[in-house]
């Protein structure tokens, strides 16, 4: 299975990053809703969330899937005129572990952070009642100015990944 161009940052995000970068970063999402649903949602209900928010956003997955390839249950990235990136990954658990995918849904915004509560509570209400899903977790977290660069980091390779998908 052939690993998706800009995985390092995308899956490493809030923990340093020594490995991919010189010397350690940390980059954390404003907000995350770890969840699991009874049934498999689509992708639609997701993207129709973001749009209404003024997200532009793009279906990763979906494109990996039509060039014959797939790594992620779902991956759906957006991004609004802000540069806060609202995305949505679902991760499937070995067979062993009964083969769930469980689901995450972050805001992650330029630093400072910044909370959008509005955002944040419209987010986990989709989660909880549009998507009946069950919320497992939420955390807030605050980046300070010093995660600035790596944000961009992070922000321009999301851009690059959806233009060398669509």
């Amino acid at each position: 299975m052939k690993t998706p161009a800009g995985l390092c940052a995308a899956l490493v995000v809030a923990v340093p990053l020594a490995s991919c970068h010189g010397k350690p970063r940390v980059l954390a999402p404003d907000y995350e809703v770890d969840f699991g649903c009874k049934v498999i949602p689509t992708v639609v209900p997701f993207e129709r969330f973001m749009g209404a928010r003024g997200f532009f956003w793009f279906d990763e997955e979906g494109a990996r899937r039509r060039g014959g390839s797939s790594f992620y249950a779902m991956q759906i990235d957006s991004y609004d005129r802000g540069r806060r990136m609202l995305d949505v990954i679902g991760l499937r658990e070995p067979p062993s572990f009964g083969g769930r995918v469980s689901y995450r849904l972050t805001i992650t915004g330029p630093p400072p952070t910044g909370h959008d509560a509005r955002l944040e509570s419209a987010a986990e209400q989709f989660v909880r009642h549009t998507m009946e899903c069950n919320v497992v977790s939420v955390h807030r977290y605050e980046n300070s100015e010093e995660s600035g660069v790596f944000f961009n980091t992070v922000f321009a390779d999301e851009q690059r990944r959806i233009r060398a998908l669509r």
